[in-house]
């Protein structure tokens, strides 16, 4: 198969639209936030190897060890930024960056300085690098009803300074009850949010007809299983709703058994609106460069299908809002 030159893959100007702060901060980062804390750097050792493959407890895990360095402002704006930076080193034009604001509040962080300051680091990033970036806040499963509305709040207050959408994340094989979550999604949306939902990753494809019928999915994240749902598939092409594949990190949490069964080629034969992304640059040891290189060797994408999959990457984009400076409006 004909598959364009490494170096001219690598230039390309592309997007990342499924990426986790909190499991992408440099690791050099972390190290020093961890003896600016007087936090041991010990357990830091974990973030610093590449999970094992098909693990997706040892790979969820490494979320908890980086948490508790990210409780302050000045350590969100610092995270956002060189995380926008790094995008920008692997050719990305336009990011975007999830985290759940609730999550760094455990020090007394009131929820609205998370966001202010995520949005901060992606400002101080924008200027430096040019590549634009907007924030996605997600509600996990496991939270109430209540939770749920706060993220839907700070998404709507915060909405015309960045952030562009709510999503649904966390461990999807514990369960996909969706009912906790319809008000707060369903006020996001009426009041120009996006959605995008993490399906089809542990849990089967019915999860990502559910999230599209439910929530009002715009875009699936991973949604590997959802050809074991023809129903699913259906949904996915008829709405066009993008599917956020990150191909390292399918491996690695168990999504797919090796990257060779990965089905984003069937995706695309499909004309589902599949597009590539990180998932967590650190913790999956990845960059964006990397994940285009694994579809080109890999998968032995040809020119056209990485050229659908970079045209996705484009129309799905969640960038339709004129930004104001904060505290403005």
């Amino acid at each position: 198969m004909d598959t364009m030159n490494s170096d001219l893959l690598l230039k390309l100007r592309k997007t990342d639209l499924h990426l986790h702060l909190d499991g992408s901060v440099r690791p050099a980062t972390l190290l020093e936030l961890a003896r600016q804390q007087g936090s041991g750097t010990t357990q830091l050792e974990a973030i610093f190897r590449a999970p094992p493959d098909g693990d997706l407890k040892a790979y969820l895990e490494r979320f908890d060890i980086v948490l508790p360095l990210l409780q302050t402002r000045t350590a969100l704006q610092r995270a956002s930024r060189e995380i926008l930076e790094d995008c920008a080193a692997n050719a990305a034009m336009y990011a975007e960056i999830r985290f759940c604001p609730l999550l760094h509040t455990r020090d007394g962080l009131p929820a609205e300085e998370v966001v202010e300051a995520a949005l901060e680091g992606l400002a101080e990033g924008r200027q430096a690098t040019g590549t634009q970036a907007r924030l996605i806040l997600c509600v996990l499963h496991g939270m109430d009803a209540g939770q749920a509305d706060r993220i839907a709040d700070l998404a709507i207050a915060y909405h015309r300074h960045g952030v562009v959408a709510v999503d649904l994340a966390g461990d999807e094989g514990r369960g996909f009850d969706l009912a906790p979550f319809r008000r707060a999604f369903g006020r996001a949306k009426a009041e120009g949010l996006h959605v995008t939902v993490h399906a089809g990753e542990a849990g089967p494809g019915e999860n990502v007809a559910e999230a599209i019928e439910t929530l009002g999915a715009e875009r699936i994240g991973h949604g590997t299983r959802i050809f074991g749902d023809p129903k699913a598939v259906e949904l996915a092409r008829e709405h066009h709703v993008g599917i956020e594949v990150c191909l390292k990190s399918n491996v690695q949490t168990g999504a797919v058994a090796q990257l060779t069964d990965h089905p984003l080629r069937r995706m695309l034969a499909f004309g589902l609106a599949a597009t590539l992304c990180t998932d967590n640059l650190t913790v999956s040891r990845t960059g964006l460069g990397e994940e285009w290189l694994l579809a080109a060797r890999d998968l032995a994408l040809t020119d056209a299908e990485l050229g659908q999959i970079l045209a996705n990457g484009f129309a799905q984009m969640f960038m339709d809002d004129a930004l104001e400076p904060l505290g403005s409006g």
